[in-house]
């Protein structure tokens, strides 16, 4: 993650915001086409009504951003600021379908509300929500990541460059690197490559085998990413067994073969376990 001093801007890349917009551009294409001569009542009465569609879709996604500065967040909403938050305090944030605008509290009122796909936003003293519905997944990711950790203090650490868009409550296999099997893996986090010493001779993956961490990396993010490492994985690396991963692993390095710990028992792990 860059500096919170520097000024990022999210605007909306989801499915809906790309829609919203070719149908904008394509009714304000039509509504020029209209006021194209010779020009009669009727192409005047399409031109303009297109005119209007065209804007509305447009606008609705040009004046959606979200603005990060100075270690403030500000969402704005039809080009409008309606929402800020202060990144000097902690907040707890998750995302769902929280969000009722005034049109639909006029319309179906608080029984039969409804409400949009947005991010919940909790503090010590309120608790506000704003729509998101127009952003991508990876988009809300990091919002919900930056609002979560922004008073951590490895919250500016120069290994953070976005991971949280993928690697975000990501399930863990604790496993040995083998370079017949992948040829070439590196840390998500410090880019180190695995397989060059004793230390990257095992580390975290994937469950696809795409994305690799190290024991270094997992230990400082583990909580900032919640990670979930495999029961049964942990259990191989850890377990007692002379052919366990671990003592393979150990002896690689020329510290012979580990002793067990707690008798391999997989519940002295630290992090979230999931049964695989």
């Amino acid at each position: 993650m860059k500096s919170k001093a520097n000024k990022k801007v999210y605007r909306p890349l989801g499915f809906e915001s790309v829609l919203f917009l070719a149908f904008g551009l394509m009714m304000l294409s039509f509504s020029l086409i209209m006021f194209l001569p010779p020009i009669k009542i009727n192409s005047i009465a399409y031109g303009t009504l297109s005119g209007i569609f065209a804007s509305v879709f447009t606008f609705n996604v040009l004046g959606q951003k979200i603005v990060i500065h100075e270690n403030k967040m500000y969402v704005y909403l039809w080009g409008i600021n309606r929402w800020a938050f202060d990144l000097t305090y902690p907040h707890r944030a998750k995302m769902g379908f929280f969000y009722q605008d005034k049109i639909d509290y006029f319309l179906h009122g608080k029984k039969n509300n409804r409400k949009h796909f947005s991010i919940q936003v909790r503090t010590e003293k309120e608790k506000t929500c704003f729509p998101v519905d127009l952003y991508s997944t990876k988009q809300m990711r990091t919002i919900v990541f930056i609002l979560n950790n922004s008073t951590s203090s490895k919250f500016n650490d120069r290994r953070l460059q976005g991971q949280e868009k993928y690697l975000i409550n990501a399930s863990l296999e604790m496993t040995i690197y083998s370079k017949e099997k992948r040829k070439h893996a590196h840390c998500e986090f410090c880019r180190k490559n695995f397989g060059n010493d004793a230390e990257f001779k095992s580390g975290y993956v994937t469950k696809d085998h795409h994305h690799w961490i190290c024991k270094k990396c997992f230990e400082d993010f583990k909580d900032m990413f919640n990670f979930k490492v495999s029961k049964a994985s942990y259990a191989a690396m850890e377990g007692p067994a002379a052919g366990g991963l671990r003592n393979a692993v150990e002896q690689w390095s020329g510290l012979g073969p580990a002793e067990p710990r707690n008798g391999g028992d997989a519940e002295a792990c630290s992090v979230g376990l999931t049964k695989k």
